[in-house]
């Protein structure tokens, strides 16, 4: 008589875990790029009472007969579909339409990320993946998301990455605006084409390996390259390029304009995650997303290309969450729980009619 009892106490464990994943839906209703899930059930293992048999000479066959224990949460799915676009008028927004994922993450000793173990290199599955699109620009030029991670991309500068772009996508690295020489004074050093001489290291490209910090707090260079007419004796640092009107086209080029100079500039290009099954990666909160086991291969795309999405400069996705149907599973899923709730309390009083059945 119990097994009811058993069987509904799954039950309302199952849909109380349901409602758990429907509140965390309509709690993210207009948090931009959230993805909603779908807890699905199962039905749990049974007890046969009397087993199955074949018809002979004498009898028929015979079905078996089973008593089920419950209800089991089976798995709660993610849905991926894109959201609608919300412009904001800020041009260092942008969205995916369509497949794929942002990279985001911490800086890589040579600042690539590549799908080789070098051990110089960030493996590009140990990055993060963001269908949130809200980047800026931080005081060390380097182009960053809302929680301070590194962006990657193409680099339009490095003779490495910009072959691998077309050869080798797999290949990315931080994306940062160009550093150049300036002056004590604070004017960029140019060459006879006007424009500004951009800071060339001996080493992989990245943020400057060898710096000193001067009285003022500039970071001048001390990794024996020669500029020309950049002298690190007469008191000239190296900064980031002073860029105005930074915007991100609609293929992922970030461009920007020199402050100084007045030249037009080519930040890089982002790169887009092109996850085979995005419903393997893990959510880690904050929008991030982590790849794990069944993934498949993840490779760096440009946007568009692949089964990647193109880019919505401009906009943000917001919530696929639809709130009718978020409210209609919210009904479904109370009236199960009361129902389940319902066959405890009728167990209940049967078990106390079978004991008052003696006074």
């Amino acid at each position: 008589m119990v097994k009811s009892m058993y069987a509904a106490v799954a039950g309302l464990r199952t849909h109380q875990a349901k409602m758990d994943v429907i509140g965390n839906n309509i709690a993210n209703v207009n948090t931009y790029g959230f993805k909603k899930a779908r807890a699905t059930f199962r039905d749990q293992f049974y007890a046969t009472m009397k087993g199955s048999s074949e018809a002979n000479d004498v009898y028929g066959g015979g079905n078996p007969s089973q008593v089920g224990y419950g209800v089991a949460l089976s798995s709660v799915d993610i849905d991926f579909g894109t959201g609608a676009g919300a412009p904001t008028g800020n041009g260092m927004d942008v969205m995916i339409s369509g497949n794929g994922f942002f990279m985001v993450g911490g800086f890589a000793k040579s600042g690539y990320a590549t799908i080789s173990n070098n051990t110089d290199m960030l493996n590009i599955s140990s990055l993060y993946y963001t269908r949130v699109g809200i980047f800026n620009i931080d005081g060390q030029g380097n182009f960053v998301d809302s929680c301070r991670n590194y962006v990657y991309g193409f680099m339009q500068d490095s003779p490495i990455v910009a072959a691998a772009t077309a050869d080798d996508p797999e290949i990315v690295e931080v994306l940062q605006v160009p550093w150049c020489y300036y002056t004590a004074d604070g004017k960029p050093v140019t060459g006879a084409d006007g424009k500004a001489v951009r800071v060339e290291w001996k080493a992989d490209p990245g943020p400057p390996p060898n710096y000193e910090l001067d009285a003022n707090g500039f970071k001048v260079r001390d990794d024996g390259a020669d500029p020309g007419s950049w002298d690190d004796t007469a008191g000239d640092y190296i900064a980031p390029m002073k860029l105005t009107n930074i915007s991100i086209g609609a293929d992922g080029v970030i461009t920007g304009t020199n402050r100084d100079t007045e030249e037009n500039i080519t930040i890089g290009q982002i790169a887009v995650a092109d996850v085979p099954n995005a419903n393997a990666l893990e959510n880690i909160s904050e929008g991030y997303y982590k790849a794990k086991k069944n993934t498949g291969v993840i490779t760096a795309e440009l946007p568009g290309k692949g089964s990647t999405g193109s880019l919505e400069p401009g906009k943000l996705e917001m919530s696929n969450v639809d709130l009718a149907q978020e409210f209609t599973d919210m009904i479904t899923t109370q009236r199960g729980f009361q129902a389940n709730g319902r066959i405890i309390t009728v167990t209940d009083e049967m078990l106390a009619e079978l004991v008052n059945l003696k006074r």
